[in-house]
């Protein structure tokens, strides 16, 4: 069970540090090619390109889960100090039903490109996948922030008793 639980805590950890490290080998060789051999490699900079996305959306979710994500504070400055906390909720509420859009909208996404085939004009592979880090991600990030919202809720109830 702890293999489990350590497995769901850094799932987007090792994917991610799996995709930039493959992000950088592809671009290695791209650049070898382009000054040595005064090629370009299409399928490289395709590849570059999705690879990069889902780093970036995967680092994302993974930062959600953290609890380590950048937030902006300003509503703090004009919050009296008693209801920073609501506000944080309020807030963290709000995200959460964006998450919940973007994973409905982004499962709309795959499947019209799923019925509706559109493909990469390199490799050609359908673009299902690509787009299907959407979905994947806010959806992620939608339980790994609801599990954050209720942790949060769990210790300003279990201090607020003391």
């Amino acid at each position: 069970m702890a293999t489990l639980r350590h497995v769901w805590q850094n799932f987007e950890r090792w994917t991610a540090v799996f995709l930039i490290a493959f992000l950088t080998i592809i671009l290695f060789v791209e650049v070898l090619f382009r000054y040595l051999f005064y090629q370009s490699v299409g399928w490289i900079n395709e590849i570059s390109g999705f690879t990069f996305v889902w780093f970036l959306y995967l680092s994302d979710s993974y930062i959600t889960g953290q609890n380590s994500h950048i937030r902006v504070k300003i509503l703090d400055l004009f919050t009296p100090a008693k209801y920073i906390y609501y506000v944080d909720l309020c807030m963290n509420f709000l995200w959460l039903a964006f998450n919940v859009l973007m994973t409905y909208f982004g499962i709309q996404l795959v499947a019209s490109v799923i019925q509706y085939p559109f493909k990469t004009p390199i490799l050609d592979i359908s673009m299902a996948y690509p787009y299907a880090i959407i979905p994947l991600t806010f959806g992620l990030m939608t339980i790994r922030l609801s599990i954050n919202i209720y942790n949060d809720i769990r210790n300003y109830t279990s201090t607020s008793k003391n």
